[in-house]
């Protein structure tokens, strides 16, 4: 999606960075730098932990957080 560009990270983490802050900015960051400011990660984990938050409210299944071999936001790779 417009959004939702492949920035190596994760896809639904990859698609809250570049709507948070912009797909460009974020490639321009990761370009320049190898890494995302600190000020662009907090708004996807804050909208992972409310998605987990209702969840739990209704009653359904924890949703998988991150997939295996899926890069964090620090560079980390699930295992």
């Amino acid at each position: 999606g417009r959004h939702g560009d492949d920035l190596g990270i994760h896809p639904v983490t990859d698609a809250l960075v570049a709507y948070n802050a912009g797909p460009r900015r974020i490639r321009t960051f990761l370009r320049d730098t190898g890494e995302i400011p600190e000020r662009y990660q907090g708004y996807p984990k804050r909208v992972q932990s409310e998605y987990q938050r209702l969840r739990r409210n209704y009653g359904l299944e924890p949703a998988p957080v991150m997939m295996a071999g899926a890069m964090t936001l620090d560079g980390t790779r699930v295992e």
